[in-house]
């Protein structure tokens, strides 16, 4: 069965063109080498094996998925986030919510940086988007060990660092995920969230703890809702797009006919574009916005798009589109996207 898989791996060459010639000479190789190992391979050295093959083509489209990693490897009960002045933890099961706040260190004696720089190996395309892929990978010493990176597949020693600067060792034991085959992948900057996630139970505990959904930042208010529109205050407005696409409940022409698009032109002072969760879909649905969007500011006012890391794909594309057609009075913020301009 392994080797009907690694065939089956084989013939990506034929449908996907992004692979240069360097590229297509190390997937064979690749490929053929690990025919010699596929009696003794693992699912997750499977796993990895199909991340390492795809992720030659050095694009952030070919790449393998993440559900796998949380839906059929096991996990330590720790999430974490990377922030400007490193990698933290974010969300752990009760028993281990000591760790909430610390900067991750160190993973079975290695220093995390080293850890991450080994698992973008897994990814193509920009670093920025390959390292958010590397920290899912994180959670499950499963698929750490079968790169080599923890010492067994079944737990590894974590060491972080607390506000004070002490530095604490936990060791900490893998169990399987709760994701059923039809839990929704959980992205990069759900991780953030305030609230309990479809892969989590009432165990889990999170460093944002709130009262009410107007505390917290506007990028984390009402997440069920793909497309959000909030006045601001100085005559401006937040605009936020998860993804460009269409919602099961509405779709984004009927949601942009409803919300903004009667307002008058000139009639905002700025906006703020929020495109940092969004990861694409189809572009093509955003043109026509795009076009009359930027008219709904002031001459003298401004269109703040900001972007981030899970920027991705059509998102980055959106983010061209209202540059482009809001001229002068636009700008591009916030922090590397996650695929090349």
């Amino acid at each position: 069965a392994r080797l009907q898989d690694i065939e089956y791996l084989a013939s990506l060459l034929k449908y996907d063109r992004s692979f240069d010639a360097t590229a297509n000479n190390q997937f064979e190789q690749l490929v053929a080498a690990s025919r010699q190992e596929a009696e003794t391979m693992s699912l997750a050295q499977l796993y990895l094996l199909v991340a390492k093959a795809s992720a030659l083509a050095d694009n952030g489209h070919t790449s393998v998925s993440l559900a796998p990693v949380q839906r059929d490897f096991n996990s330590i009960g720790v999430r974490y986030y990377h922030f400007l002045d490193g990698l933290y933890v974010v969300r752990t099961l009760a028993e281990h919510q000591q760790l909430i706040g610390g900067r991750v260190i160190e993973i079975d004696g290695q220093s995390i940086d080293s850890v991450l720089t080994a698992l973008k190996s897994y990814f193509g395309g920009a670093e920025e988007w390959r390292q958010l892929k590397a920290i899912m990978l994180l959670e499950s010493p499963e698929i750490l060990h079968a790169a080599g990176l923890a010492e067994s597949p079944s737990g590894y020693t974590l060491t972080v660092q607390n506000k004070q600067g002490a530095t604490q060792q936990v060791k900490l034991s893998a169990q399987m995920p709760q994701a059923m085959e039809d839990t929704p992948v959980r992205k990069p900057w759900m991780t953030l969230e305030a609230t309990e996630l479809p892969d989590e139970s009432d165990e889990w505990m999170r460093s944002l703890q709130y009262e009410s959904d107007d505390l917290l930042p506007l990028y984390l208010q009402k997440t069920d809702q793909m497309y959000l529109w909030v006045p601001l205050q100085n005559g401006g407005g937040y605009l936020r797009l998860q993804a460009m696409s269409n919602s099961k409940e509405q779709s984004m022409s009927a949601f942009f006919e409803e919300t903004i698009e009667p307002l008058p032109e000139g009639s905002l002072r700025y906006l703020v574009v929020d495109l940092r969760t969004n990861a694409g879909g189809d572009f093509s649905l955003f043109v026509e916005v795009a076009k009359w969007l930027p008219s709904k500011v002031a001459a003298d006012g401004h269109v703040y798009i900001v972007v981030g890391p899970q920027t991705f794909s059509a998102g980055v594309v959106g983010a061209a589109l209202l540059k482009y057609y809001g001229g002068e009075k636009s700008s591009i913020i916030g922090s590397p996207m996650g695929d090349r301009e």
